[in-house]
């Protein structure tokens, strides 16, 4: 089935509107699988980062890994590296910064169709995933990593849309506009 254990990175923080419990529940059809689950628990509701650590641990056991600590930037951008897959399960928009660096590191994003951030995405050409749709067991490639194609669509988006070239022009179209609106 799977060439390599997917590496799972579940949220970016202890924010309940990260919908965890919810993200877990889904997971959990996967947990015959050889995976690993990484959940950013360091800062938001340390009270909700330690129900998330004890949900995870029950339903996942060893598969589940909460980091509850915070850590060196460049460790943190080793395990973002090795994360292959990345579900934010939160109903409105946030975490875009994570999202599109996930985006552009070749990571699959799964994001909850309710979320702007999905719809958005899909009109300016990224792959990314529904999690009530595509984040099924039946979907035989639901844990498998992008395609070196997808990754590469990908980065060319994050790149045409957000890169130093489009947002200097955005920046210098804002100027010219409002200098000449003075």
């Amino acid at each position: 089935l799977l060439k390599k254990k997917p590496r799972i990175l579940l949220g970016n923080s202890a924010t309940a509107t990260n919908n965890h419990l919810e993200a877990m529940d889904i997971l959990s059809q996967f947990k015959d699988f050889d995976l690993q689950i990484i959940a950013p628990l360091n800062y938001g509701d340390m009270n909700y980062a330690g129900k998330i650590s004890d949900a995870g641990k029950k339903i996942f056991k060893d598969k589940f890994t909460p980091l509850t600590e915070f850590i060196p930037l460049d460790d943190y951008n080793k395990i973002l590296n090795e994360c292959v897959i990345f579900i934010m399960n939160s109903y409105r928009q946030q975490a875009l910064g994570n999202i599109y660096t996930m985006l552009y590191m070749g990571a699959k994003v799964y994001l909850d169709e309710r979320n702007l951030a999905y719809s958005f995405l899909k009109r300016i050409g990224a792959i990314v995933f529904s999690i009530s749709k595509e984040l099924v067991p039946e979907n035989t490639e639901a844990l498998s990593s992008l395609k070196e194609e997808q990754q590469k669509i990908n980065r060319q988006v994050i790149e045409r849309e957000f890169g130093r070239t489009n947002l200097n022009k955005k920046v210098r179209s804002q100027l010219i506009d409002l200098l000449e609106n003075k």
